[in-house]
C-alpha cells in the first residue's frame, strides 16, 4: 500500500528499475532499523516518494534508499519517485546532507563522507565545511581518522574509544606498542589527557641520545622505568597506577560519588 502525496510532481517506478546510490560512500543501515521501517510502511504506506536520477536507462537512488529498501522486504512492485536531473556533485551533497543527518552516524562514516567530497568532486575542506554547515576543523579531523591504522579506525567505529584518544594513539609509530595502548584504552576508557601523558612517558622511556661514539655509531640511553597512567574517576586527571587508591563502597554510595565528581568538586577550580 503507497499512500499518494497531493501537489507532487512524482509517479509510480518499478522497483526493480532502481539501483542503490553509486559512490565510495557506503553506511551501515542497520537491518533491524529496515525491519521497523517496513513494518511502518506496511500499516501506512509510503510517505513521502524516494528521490531518484536516471542514469543508463535505470534510476538510481538520491534520497530515499532505506525506504527502497524496506519496499524490496515488503514485495512492493512499484514505488513513489521523483526523479531529478542533477550533477554528480548535487548528488553527492544531497547525499551528504542526508547521511550527516541519520541517527548514529559514527566518527568514521562521517568522515568518509568529508573524503568522498574530498577526493572524487575535489572540494576544499573549507568548501565542504561551508556547504554542509560543519566547522573546517572537524572536516579535518574526521577526515583524518580515516588514516590512522585500521584497528584504531575500528576502535573508533564501535565507539569503543573517542576521537581525542585515537589522535593521541596515532602518535605512537609503533604497531605492537600501538595495539598495546590501543587495548589498555578500551579496557580502562581513558581519556585523551590520559593517553597523551601515556604517549609522552612512552618517548622518554624508550629516548635515544644524539650522541656519537668514537665508533661514530648512536648509543641509545638508558631505558628509563616504563610508567603507567589511568584516569582518576573523580579529578579526571592522569596518575600513575601506584598512586591510585580503592576505596570500598556500596554501590549506592559509589554512584552518589560519582555524581558529585560529575558536578566539577574534585577538579581543579572546582567549587
Amino acid at each position: 500500500m503507497q499512500k499518494k502525496q497531493e501537489n507532487q510532481d512524482y509517479k509510480e517506478y518499478d522497483v526493480a528499475s532502481i539501483i542503490e546510490p553509486e559512490g565510495a560512500v557506503r553506511i551501515a543501515i542497520p537491518e533491524g532499523s529496515i525491519i521497523e521501517l517496513s513494518e511502518s510502511m506496511k500499516e501506512v504506506g509510503l510517505i513521502q516518494p524516494i528521490v531518484l536520477s536516471e542514469r543508463d536507462g535505470q534510476y538510481e537512488i538520491v534520497v530515499g534508499h532505506r525506504r527502497w529498501l524496506a519496499a524490496k522486504r515488503l514485495g512492493w512492485k512499484k514505488i513513489d519517485g521523483i526523479v531529478k536531473s542533477l550533477t554528480r556533485l548535487q548528488i553527492a551533497l544531497i547525499r551528504a546532507t542526508e547521511n550527516l543527518q541519520r541517527e548514529g552516524l559514527t566518527y568514521i562514516e562521517e568522515g568518509a563522507v568529508y573524503k568522498d567530497l574530498y577526493e572524487t568532486h575535489e572540494l576544499s575542506l573549507r568548501q565542504i565545511a561551508d556547504k554542509v554547515g560543519k566547522d573546517h576543523n572537524t572536516v579535518r579531523t574526521r577526515i583524518e581518522l580515516l588514516e590512522m591504522a585500521p584497528q584504531v579506525q575500528r576502535a573508533v567505529h564501535d565507539k569503543k574509544i573517542s576521537p581525542s584518544v585515537a589522535i593521541e594513539l596515532n602518535k605512537i609509530d609503533n604497531e605492537k606498542d600501538l595495539n598495546k595502548y590501543l587495548d589498555i584504552a578500551i579496557s580502562n576508557g581513558v581519556t585523551a589527557k590520559v593517553l597523551s601523558q601515556w604517549v609522552e612517558d612512552r618517548k622518554k622511556g624508550l629516548g635515544y641520545s644524539s650522541d656519537r661514539s668514537a665508533g661514530g655509531s648512536p648509543h641509545p640511553e638508558t631505558k628509563r622505568e616504563q610508567k603507567y597512567f589511568k584516569m582518576c574517576q573523580l579529578c579526571e586527571g592522569p596518575k600513575e597506577y601506584k598512586d591510585l587508591l580503592t576505596l570500598e563502597v556500596c554501590s549506592k554510595c559509589h554512584e552518589l560519588t560519582l555524581k558529585v565528581a560529575d558536578k566539577g568538586y574534585f577538579k581543579e577550580g572546582g567549587e
